[in-house]
């Protein structure tokens, strides 16, 4: 199963890269352009830290007015989902990221019911 770890700031974020190794980063493009780049790279520092690039995520809520996207190709391992997102094209997403659980199973993306 795929442990998902809720970060709100930066701060969240640095102390959560000194406790663990990342597999995946999704990011809620919510946050001020200022607030992006510093998450941005801190991720990179991360995946550079790791020896390990991890796929990137974009999380849009449409409710945002002005969702800030920063672009970024980040070696191909980039994607997006929003709230629209059909449930196989997460799953999709997902195996084309290579996005795996801990155990190194590929992740199981199905909505609970």
């Amino acid at each position: 199963m795929l442990q998902l770890t809720n970060v709100f700031t930066s701060g969240d974020l640095e102390y959560f890269l000194h406790k663990g190794r990342l597999d995946c980063a999704c990011v809620a493009t919510s946050y001020t352009p200022v607030e992006m780049l510093n998450l941005i790279s801190l991720l990179a520092k991360a995946a550079e830290k790791q020896s390990f690039l991890f796929p990137l995520i974009y999380l849009i809520d449409w409710r945002t007015p002005l969702p800030t996207l920063l672009g970024t190709h980040w070696a191909g391992k980039v994607g997006v989902v929003h709230s629209l997102s059909s449930a196989g094209e997460i799953s999709a997403l997902f195996a084309r990221l290579h996005v795996q659980s801990q155990s190194g199973e590929a992740a199981d993306h199905r909505p609970r019911q």
